[in-house]
């Protein structure tokens, strides 16, 4: 009873048009990404989401943009704590993972310029598109002040947890080519063949899409079926309780 209450409280807080119109729904505590159009699920698919000490932050935003074939600039946080250790300890680090130096124009910079001891790090490190690249052959876009979007993962084997909450913040998706063949459908020029080669090019290409589609991070550890079976998730952040708090003070 006492998650139905915390869960029915956050409900409120959701505008009803996610729910009636086009809208995509990524719930953290079920894992799970629905894309809805006139209560109708066009698409739907397990996701990964981030570390209770990164955890995956709860917004709404506009899917305005796909980008194929995409870079990953590796976050300052990530590349101060985890990429330039690893350099310093291994060189040839940076061409088994298919990374480069940049500027923050994009510009490459020759390694034998790079101080790799310097503090701040003046440069960005990247990782050129590829099947191994972390974020897979294609991201979703819906720009947001928190820099966290949905994008593709060479690791596969990880969806098979059943827990899963291994990223860094941004949300994974088991079938991004499936969604991204739905969202650019009805495209001139835009066949499935299109789409596959874009996926795999040497640098990146940018799909608008026509009008933005709302999306929404939720945190919703009860939920009820269409025929009306309850389901529970796990309280992956620990938040059910200090909200339940704050409702009975």
């Amino acid at each position: 009873m006492d998650k139905i209450i915390v869960n029915l409280e956050r409900l409120r807080w959701i505008p009803d048009s996610y729910f009636d119109q086009e809208a995509v729904l990524v719930n953290i505590p079920s894992f799970r990404l629905v894309y809805r159009s006139a209560r109708d699920t066009l698409f739907s698919t397990k996701v990964i989401v981030g570390k209770l000490t990164q955890p995956t932050p709860i917004f709404a935003a506009s899917l305005s943009y796909l980008v194929f074939s995409p870079y990953w600039n590796i976050p300052p946080s990530i590349a101060k704590n985890e990429t330039l250790p690893a350099i310093r300890k291994n060189r040839g680090y940076l061409q088994k993972n298919n990374m480069e130096v940049v500027t923050s124009s994009g510009r490459p910079v020759p390694l034998s310029q790079v101080n790799w001891y310097a503090s701040p790090f003046p440069y960005l490190i990247r990782q050129k598109p590829g099947s191994d690249n972390a974020l897979g052959l294609v991201k979703f876009m819906f720009p947001n002040p928190n820099n966290v979007y949905l994008h593709d993962t060479p690791s596969k084997h990880l969806f098979d947890a059943e827990v899963r909450t291994f990223s860094h913040g941004c949300i994974r998706m088991q079938h991004p080519k499936e969604f991204a063949k739905i969202l650019v459908r009805g495209y001139p020029g835009w066949t499935e063949e299109k789409m596959e080669a874009a996926m795999h090019l040497d640098h990146e290409e940018i799909f608008p899409l026509n009008s933005s589609i709302p999306i929404a991070i939720l945190y919703l550890t009860f939920l009820v079926e269409e025929h009306g079976r309850p389901l529970f998730f796990p309280d992956v952040y620990r938040r059910d309780n200090y909200l339940l708090e704050l409702l009975r003070n």
